[in-house]
């Protein structure tokens, strides 16, 4: 009756028309049978599988959450956002590590923020890879896809980039304790080569936060500052060298040892940072 059928052969008119009004009246009789129900399954529910998303949020560092439901285009950018603080955090932290190793702030507070800095990173990290892992496995457009690959390598760069600062941090905090100092002309050559990193990085960070797309005139540019840093830190090391073979001062072992140190940590944070801008260039 309900489908509607001739009344001599008793045949259904439209089929079509049966079948959807059929499975309609089922889904709302269903709907109608258990909407009494629902508060009492829900409460079953809660008991059974407690909520730990307060406590879950708590020990977040970022908003990204994959149980957020929003376009792929808002979701690739709320990552962009955390990798560009990831980036200026990495620039907090060699501003941190160079006012501790020059002499300019060395109270222990500082040195606790450093690492709590690195730290912060290292969560950074987790998070957006976490997120636009999260973004990739989903039925995203091939630009999206890219561009969450991007955001993967900038973090897992960028997390680099700190581990070596603070590297170039335990250098230092040892050689304190153990009551030692660079020569001046090193100590200065090494603050040079601080302050060219930092400026590399900042400019890598700098573009991608503009959207600038000039990509052309960053990696010229990328190269051309790569390799005055590579070349600084170079003649850093072979003067030194060279002095210790010359000069009749004798150095501590531990001075040569923490020299080499720091010269490799700041040769490997340039890298880093070059891998940045190829990543946002899109260079493999």
């Amino acid at each position: 009756w309900f489908i509607g059928t001739d009344p001599v052969t008793g045949a259904i008119k439209d089929p079509k028309v049966g079948i959807a009004l059929t499975h309609s009246l089922f889904n709302i009789t269903n709907t109608l049978l258990y909407l009494p129900f629902i508060r009492i399954a829900a409460e079953f529910l809660e008991r059974l599988i407690p909520n730990n998303e307060e406590e879950n949020e708590k020990q977040r560092v970022t908003s990204l959450s994959v149980q957020r439901l929003e376009p792929y285009s808002m979701s690739i950018e709320r990552s962009r956002i955390e990798v560009i603080r990831m980036g200026n955090t990495c620039l907090q932290l060699a501003d941190r590590v160079q006012n501790i190793i020059g002499g300019e702030c060395s109270n222990q507070n500082e040195i606790e923020e450093a690492f709590l800095q690195e730290e912060l990173l290292d969560y950074l990290q987790d998070e957006v890879i976490e997120y636009t892992a999260g973004l990739l496995s989903g039925n995203i457009s091939h630009d999206i896809g890219e561009t969450a690959q991007q955001q993967l390598r900038m973090a897992d760069e960028l997390e680099s980039i700190s581990d070596y600062l603070i590297a170039i941090l335990k250098s230092d905090i040892t050689m304190h304790k153990d009551g030692l100092v660079f020569p001046d002309e090193q100590k200065a050559a090494l603050k040079e080569l601080h302050d060219g990193v930092r400026v590399y990085i900042a400019d890598v960070i700098k573009f991608y936060t503009e959207r600038r797309t000039a990509f052309a005139e960053l990696m010229t540019e990328v190269h051309t500052h790569g390799r005055t840093l590579t070349q600084r830190a170079k003649d850093l090391r072979a003067g030194f060298i060279k002095e210790l073979t010359n000069s009749e001062t004798k150095y501590d072992p531990r001075v040569v040892i923490a020299l080499n140190t720091q010269i490799n940590a700041y040769r490997r944070v340039r890298e880093h940072a070059q891998n940045v801008a190829e990543a946002v260039a899109g260079a493999k």
